[in-house]
């Protein structure tokens, strides 16, 4: 019976060992304040230039209206086959984008409260 409980504890304790060694992996991973690179100045041109231009969602694509340059999506409305056409100025499209990502994690959010405690309970 000794013999059995030690073998056991033992067991127990090599268990323990190895999952901590495991679970190290991040440790390797270098750190900000480790890089030896030096940041590389960027012009203040350049950076005014990547500011203005605007990445687009996948789906839109700019199209010039005159002076103005609209971002248009194509899609169907609900509840009918007819394609439709949606159009945005830019401050409109960066609202677009603004709202779309709010609502993503208001979604990821609902969908990671525990609704049952055998799913939530480690």
């Amino acid at each position: 019976m000794l013999k059995s409980l030690l073998t056991i504890i033992m067991a127990l304790f090599v268990g323990l060992a190895l999952a901590q060694a495991t679970s190290a992996i991040g440790d390797e991973t270098a750190n900000a304040d480790q890089g030896n690179e030096k940041s590389k100045a960027v012009p203040a041109d350049a950076k005014r230039k990547a500011a203005k231009e605007m990445v687009l969602p996948p789906g839109f694509k700019a199209r010039k209206r005159g002076n103005l340059t609209l971002y248009c999506i194509r899609g169907k409305a609900t509840g009918t086959r007819f394609p439709t056409e949606d159009c945005y100025d830019e401050p409109g499209l960066r609202d677009y984008i603004l709202k779309r990502e709010a609502s993503n994690r208001e979604f990821e959010q609902r969908r990671a409260i525990c609704s049952n405690a055998s799913v939530c309970a480690p």
